[in-house]
């Protein structure tokens, strides 16, 4: 018969979560980091303006809002990154206030990465940026 070891963290789940837990975009979400501190868009090649390391696996949903210049005359877009890796959607940002929804795959300890650029004319900023999900919250931003 094995003997328990009392004094091992994984019998008592004191080292985390007990249960395997999965975020899903399936029902109410629920906003788990949000957060409102404009960041401008780099210049010329993509640059991370805003990230969350994520505590649980699963699909979240990223919503941006952006702010241009009614003189925008430049390609300026924005795109979501899952460790520094492009996930293959990116938007143009619109003129005035524009919002953008992006869905992801990922896995704990992931971090979701919110990238933008724009090449010359006038720059616009990331004003506001919202991470969904069907589970609590369970992440916290790193600005850049």
């Amino acid at each position: 018969m094995p003997l328990i070891d009392n004094y091992l963290l994984d019998n008592c789940a004191i080292d985390g979560p007990s249960l395997e837990l999965e975020s899903t975009l399936n029902g109410t979400l629920n906003i788990v980091a949000e957060d409102g501190v404009a960041r401008n868009s780099p210049q010329n090649s993509y640059g991370k303006v805003k990230a969350i390391q994520v505590g649980y696996k699963g699909k979240y949903r990223v919503i941006t809002v952006t702010n241009a210049s009614t003189s925008l005359s430049s390609d300026c877009r924005i795109a979501v990154y899952v460790n520094g890796i492009y996930q293959g959607v990116s938007f143009v940002v619109p003129i005035n206030t524009g919002s953008q929804t992006f869905e992801v795959t990922v896995n704990a300890g992931d971090s979701i990465e919110v990238w933008a650029y724009y090449t010359g004319g006038f720059s616009y900023n990331i004003s506001r940026v919202t991470l969904y999900s069907s589970l609590a919250p369970v992440g916290k931003f790193t600005l850049t």
